[in-house]
């Protein structure tokens, strides 16, 4: 078996294969659809959509391969089209020194006849392939060669836009989490499963953590269970589709003494909750100027009701109310 060299500008390539953020993606039905034309054009039962990474070729889309999604470089087909930009035809794999041995031919799914079109992008780097097997000598007739190489550079231009949506989306995600990370209190996004997908700084002053730590956890391993369970019923509401607003005065786990208001709005799509933001805001401040203002009403209100010869003075910060008598010089 002969493995395939690495092509000149290997470096760049995967460079630019890694900025496409497709590796060990999930299957896709659009690529599929490429995959079944080239598939019934050229007249063969194996075809796929291959990434070609350091070591492994990444399947975007696969027909005829019992659910595999990769596979080895080194004794791939699709290693050696991509040296070139050209398709790379192999129409007997056993009379081909580089495959006679290889063991993709000589054992399952025992390939004889490959073409593999190289997915070049504008930079001019050869990403992987699309390419079709069959399990029987055969040519690959001019127009089919034709239909093949429409097919790849559609795979290409599919793949730069959906690099160009994620490349805005990214920047539009960076950009919130920049006005979010501003606001304060916690602004967090939990999915229907109860997953955190987002969490803003203000999660580091209640639980002590970074946001991207509370990314991935389950809404109970960060309350705790005590906290938890006091919060299911209004976690449930906004499940239903319920906007709920509750209050909550305690220690917070970092240890501050807090009082905490807290929105859960649910995120409805199409009919069907998938999931719900939650924002809090500490008003342990407000609350406790609050009920200073109102103390300090009702000891006035007690000194009215209470007036006796002489003076009060209301001393706020002891919550009492200090008699100050008035001294009468004798006659």
């Amino acid at each position: 078996m002969h493995p395939p060299r690495e092509p000149e500008n290997e470096a760049g390539r995967l460079e630019a294969l890694r900025s496409y953020a497709v590796l060990a993606a999930t299957r896709d039905e659009a690529f599929d659809a490429l995959v079944r034309v080239a598939l019934t054009v050229c007249e063969a039962p194996i075809a796929f959509v291959a990434l070609v990474d350091a070591r492994r070729l990444w399947f975007l889309s696969a027909v005829g391969l019992d659910g595999e999604t990769e596979a080895t470089r080194e004794a791939s087909f699709c290693g050696h089209a991509i040296l070139g930009t050209e398709i790379m035809v192999v129409e007997d794999a056993t009379r081909d020194e580089r495959f006679v041995d290889n063991p993709l031919v000589v054992g399952a799914p025992n390939i004889r006849f490959y073409a593999g079109c190289p997915l070049v992008d504008r930079a001019g780097f050869a990403l992987g392939t699309l390419c079709v097997f069959d399990r029987v000598p055969k040519t690959l007739a001019p127009h089919q060669a034709n239909v093949l190489r429409e097919l790849s550079t559609v795979v290409v231009r599919m793949l730069e836009a959906r690099r160009a949506d994620e490349r805005s989306a990214r920047s539009a995600r960076t950009d919130l989490s920049v006005v979010l990370d501003a606001v304060a209190g916690m602004v967090g996004y939990w999915d229907k499963h109860q997953i955190n997908r987002f969490a803003n700084r203000g999660y580091s002053a209640m639980f002590g953590w970074t946001g991207a730590k509370v990314v991935g956890l389950h809404l109970r391993e960060l309350l705790g269970e005590s906290l938890y369970a006091l919060n299911l019923p209004y976690v449930e509401a906004a499940l239903r589709g319920e906007r709920v607003r509750f209050e909550r005065s305690g220690v917070s786990p970092a240890g501050r003494r807090l009082h905490w208001v807290t929105i859960y709005t649910p995120d409805v799509r199409d009919g069907r909750v998938d999931g719900f933001i939650a924002t809090t805001t500490d008003e342990t401040e407000l609350r406790d100027a609050l009920l200073m203002s109102q103390r300090r009403t009702e000891l006035l209100q007690l000194a009215e009701e209470h007036a006796l010869v002489g003076h009060w003075r209301v001393e706020v910060a002891i919550q009492r109310l200090i008699p100050h008598l008035i001294e009468h010089n004798a006659v």
